[in-house]
């Protein structure tokens, strides 16, 4: 990252971890609201740290990577982006409402409403949002996600300094 930076003339300030709540239910499980929103409020005065930093012109802690997790990740993140990042297993159930929540939050489009009901396209990020959004528990990946907790931060509204 730090050459990239260098080749856009940016001035690379380093890394640092943020733990945000899990939300990515199809291969785990969701917190319950309350410990998934203790969770967020950690990360919303990490974030107002790290805002801070960069106000002041400060490096970050540099977060380290052991040699093992580079060499593991790219492989990991290709088979996982090749077998597993399919919208084909998405699907409402008849408690669907036809609100379209899922096709407004769908960062990428691929939702569509047709005869009042989502249907997934091919591009799909698998971020979520849809499952997480949908205010009637509505839609499901297979059977991975059936029976599982949503979660959904609140909504954060900065302040002056943030």
């Amino acid at each position: 990252v730090k050459p990239l930076a260098e080749k856009m003339g940016l001035i690379y300030r380093g890394a640092e971890h943020l733990s945000m709540p899990q939300n990515y239910l199809m291969f785990f499980t969701v917190k319950e609201k309350p410990e998934n929103d203790v969770k967020f409020n950690e990360a919303i005065a990490k974030v107002a740290s790290l805002a801070e930093k960069i106000r002041n012109d400060l490096d970050f802690d540099m977060t380290k990577v052991g040699l093992m997790h580079k060499l593991s990740i790219k492989p990991v993140i290709w088979i996982f982006d090749v077998l597993c990042i399919k919208p084909k297993k998405f699907y409402a159930t008849d408690e669907c409402i036809g609100c379209g929540i899922c096709a407004k939050v769908c960062p990428l489009g691929n939702i569509k409403m047709v005869d009042g009901k989502p249907k997934w396209e091919k591009d799909c990020c698998h971020c979520s949002a849809c499952i997480n959004r949908c205010p009637k528990k509505a839609i499901e990946y297979g059977k991975k996600t059936q029976g599982k907790n949503r979660y959904v931060a609140p909504k954060f509204k900065p302040t002056s300094n943030e």
